[in-house]
Formats: structure tokens, C-alpha cells, sequence
């Protein structure tokens, strides 16, 4: 259950957060709860206007997008993201927040890492170990990326070395 979805099932039992169902689509889709809760989301598309068969091709992809990678950008951004999702009458007016800035930042270095994997990375029969070094803190997302859309069938091992004493791994599969 993903922890959005969880949170805006309950509170809406007690009152009418229907305004909120957008966000809580967005935190669904970004715990991986989109496959598990479909109907919720093309429900979502449907009210909303994000029209295509799958989510992640449409805006509803950005407004995930916006949430997460401003925290990728900077730790603490968290509270810029809070500020635009209270002021945001909807998610098109959402999208029109000036926390596009630091989604078009991210977004381009994780593309940036996607285009090098096949060059950079070591692959073997069921496994991909890729080592960055990114400016922005994109592993959870790059990993999730990688082994949902590019090697559903292997294991994923991408290990950040920040060029000092320390490495973060992070696997999927």
C-alpha cells in the first residue's frame, strides 16, 4: 500500500480531501503503487486531463517528478515543494510553479547517466553494476528507472561514489 494512497484513503473517511487527490495519485505513482492501484490513477488522468494510456508519459509524470527531484537537487527543498503544492490550485497550476527549475536540472542529469549506461556500466548475464558520480542525489530514482524500464529482467547495482572515503549502493530488480 503505498503510503500516499494509504494516507488519502484514511483522512478521506473523515473529511473531503477530494482537492488533494492529485498529490496523493503523484505519491502513488512515485512509490511504485501504480501498478497496483491503476483504476485510482487513470481515474486521475481521467478528472485531470492527462490523457495517454500510460502515466508516465504524461504530465501526471512531471507533477511526480517536481515532488521528488527538488529534493534531489537540494536536501530540504522538501518545504519549497510543501509551499507550491499549498498555493497550487490544481496540478496544471502546479506545473506552472518555479519548481520546474530544479525537475529540468535533475531530469536532465539523470538522462544525461541513462545515455551512458550502455557505454559505462558492466554488464553480465542477469546483472548491470553501473558507478556514478552525479551532482544531484538521483540514485533511488536513476536505479528505479534502470531496472523498470531499460532491464526489467536484471539486477541492478548502481553505487555512488561521492570521490571520497564512501560508497552508497542502491539495487533493484
Amino acid at each position: 500500500y503505498a503510503t500516499s494512497k494509504i494516507v488519502f484513503d484514511y483522512f478521506s473517511k473523515l473529511t473531503d480531501i477530494t482537492l488533494l487527490d492529485w498529490v496523493a495519485c503523484a505519491g502513488t505513482m512515485s512509490d511504485a503503487g501504480d501498478i497496483y492501484w491503476k483504476d485510482f490513477v487513470k481515474q486521475i488522468q481521467a478528472k485531470y486531463g492527462f490523457e495517454g494510456e500510460d502515466p508516465w508519459k504524461t504530465d501526471l509524470e512531471k507533477v511526480v517528478g517536481y515532488i521528488s527531484q527538488a529534493e534531489c537537487y537540494k536536501k530540504g527543498y522538501y518545504t519549497k515543494v510543501l509551499s507550491a503544492l499549498a498555493k497550487a490550485s490544481g496540478p496544471k497550476d502546479f506545473l506552472k510553479s518555479d519548481i520546474k527549475k530544479y525537475y529540468v536540472a535533475v531530469k536532465s542529469e539523470i538522462e544525461d547517466y541513462i545515455k551512458k549506461v550502455e557505454k559505462n556500466a558492466e554488464f553480465s548475464e542477469d546483472l548491470v553494476y553501473y558507478e556514478i558520480r552525479p551532482k544531484y542525489s538521483i540514485k533511488s530514482i536513476l536505479v528505479t528507472i534502470l531496472s523498470r524500464v531499460y532491464y526489467p529482467s536484471k539486477t541492478i547495482i548502481l553505487v555512488v561514489n561521492d570521490g571520497k572515503e564512501k560508497l552508497s549502493i542502491s539495487f533493484r530488480r
